[in-house]
Formats: structure tokens, sequence, C-alpha cells
């Protein structure tokens, strides 16, 4: 990344994240660690900050396969 810094500010404005935007955010940022082919990384994740109670559940995780509601 060249410009982290306002690399991270587009993907925050683009996941709906950040001071500027609708409360509460449509995600959450934090960073976590992960594991990799070469070993344990920090990393930034956005997280969904909605209720999802009462959404339907996509078992195979491709909501683009889905009909619609």
């Amino acid at each position: 990344m060249n410009n982290p810094h306002e690399t991270l500010k587009i993907l925050d404005e683009y996941e709906g994240f950040g001071e500027n935007e609708e409360k509460p955010n449509l995600f959450t940022s934090e960073v976590i660690e992960v594991e990799t082919d070469k070993g344990q990384i920090d990393w930034r994740v956005y997280l969904y900050n909605l209720r999802v109670n009462g959404l339907m559940l996509i078992i195979s995780g491709k909501y683009q396969n889905q009909p619609p509601p």
C-alpha cells in the first residue's frame, strides 16, 4: 500500500464506517490476528454492526446465488 492512511480512509467510506457516516455504522473496524502460510499477522477487518435477527441464513455463504426475498 503506497498510502495506507488514504487507502484506509477510502475503505472506511466504502464500508460505511467512521465519524461522518450514518449512525450506527454499518460496520465496525477491528484489528485481528490471522494465520497465514507465513505465520500470524495482524489484519484490519470490517465486521457487520447491525442486527441480523430474523434475516435468512445463507448456509453456503454465496449470497449472489440466493433468490430475492
